[in-house]
This record gives structure tokens, sequence and C-alpha cells, in this order.
């Protein structure tokens, strides 16, 4: 792109002249200088000279100029080095005239932060309605939960009556259970005691049984030993009177 055509094409007179079409003391009539680092020491040890770029400082002094103490907020400070820069380069950049005068102003930038605190407000204010109907919610649910304990009570003490009632029930129940088992216990002592007694009498019957059958025995046998001495002595009678 060639800057000089495209410049004298739009009506500028040529280097030296500044972009007013007839005066040069309107508006540049030199280049803007710019400090070149002209020596090879590190950072640090030669600064450059920034005296002669005046828009420089004023970005520097407007960027120092703007207080972000709040969140969400940013001022603009007033005296400080921003205006004394606005002062000594009002002749150079004005509305009135100057470099800046022939070119169109457009519309305005509209900043955002006030729609920003206005969405803050309104969230705030949200949240305090949202608050509010919780403490209510609250408040209700205390009142519910304070009818619940009152609730529980009563049910805990129903509990306590009706387990009471199962243990007396229940001890009832045992003491008439040990009570039939103590007269079963006693019958069958007594059945016991019935059936002794008539064993005792069966074994006398046997007994006397043996002692019969045990004396027939025995004459039996003495009848059969006085028979056979008394044949033996027969004999013996015979053989003698044979003799």
């Amino acid at each position: 792109m060639n800057a000089h055509a495209l410049l004298t094409s739009q009506g500028w007179r040529g280097s030296g002249h500044s972009l007013h079409h007839s005066s040069d003391t309107i508006g540049l009539s030199r280049p803007l200088l710019v400090s070149k680092k002209d020596n090879v020491l590190g950072l640090g040890k030669k600064q450059h000279k920034t005296s002669d770029m005046w828009w420089l400082n004023a970005f520097d002094a407007s960027l120092k100029g703007l207080d972000t103490s709040k969140e969400g907020q940013v001022k603009v400070q007033e005296g400080g080095k921003l205006e004394m820069v606005v002062k000594g380069g009002s002749k150079w950049v004005g509305g009135k005239g100057g470099l800046y005068s022939f070119f169109v102003r457009g519309e305005t930038v509209v900043g955002t932060l006030e729609d920003r605190e206005k969405e803050i407000v309104e969230i705030l204010i949200k949240e305090e309605k949202r608050g509010k109907g919780k403490d209510k919610d609250k408040k209700r649910k205390g009142e519910e939960r304070k009818e619940s304990k009152e609730e529980r009570r009563e049910r805990k003490e129903k509990k306590r009556a009706d387990r009471a009632r199962k243990a007396a029930v229940i001890d009832a129940k045992n003491i008439k259970t040990e009570e039939k088992a103590k007269a079963q216990s006693a019958k069958v002592a007594d059945s016991e005691k019935t059936e002794t007694k008539e064993e005792r009498r069966e074994r006398k019957v046997r007994k006397e049984q043996k002692r019969q059958k045990k004396s027939l025995r025995r004459s039996e046998k003495e009848s059969s030993d006085t028979s056979s001495t008394s044949e033996i002595t027969k004999k013996k009678k015979k053989s003698r009177k044979d003799n």
C-alpha cells in the first residue's frame, strides 16, 4: 500500500505540510518521532526516552486514573496527569481544530457497567424476596415441627401403654403356663407312684408263683426218689429169695 499516493489523492500537498488544504498551522506538519534502541544493553540498563510520546503518557495516565477499589465499579479520578496532557495537546488534538477535526465522528460507545449494576440490583432484590419466602416457609415448617413433636410425644406415650399392656398379658400367660406345668408334673408324679404300687403287687404275685413252682418241683423229685428206692429194695428182696 502506497500511503504517499493515497494521501496526495485525498488532497495532501506533500511531505512537510499538514493535512489541511491551505495552512500548515492546523494539524501535524512533521511525522511522529519514535525512540529506537541503538545499543546492546539489557533491559533495565538504559530506558527508552518517551518524553515525546505524549499518546503513551496519556494512555498510562488514563490507566492510573481509574479507580477499581469497589467490585463491579470503575471511577475516573480527576485532576491527574491526564488533564495536563489533554490541555497540552489540545492545540494538536481537539474538536474545534487539529488533526482529528477532519474525521467523521461516530456514535459514542455506551458502557455496560450501569447495566451490570442494574442486573446486580435486580438479582439482589430477587434474592431478598426469596429469602423472605424461605423465612416464611421456615416459620411454617417450625409450626409443623412443633405439631409433629407433640404428636410424637402422644405416639410414644401410646406405645409405652401398649407395651405395658402386652407385657402384663404375657406375664399372665406365663404364670398360667407355669401353673399348668406344675399341675401336670404333680399328676405325673402321682401316676408314677400308683404305677409303682401296682408293680410291687405284681412282683409279689410273681414271687409267690415262683415259690409254688419250686415247691412242686421239689415234691416231685422227692416222690420220684422214694419210688426208685422202693423198686430197688423190691428187686433186692426178689434176688435173695431166688438164691
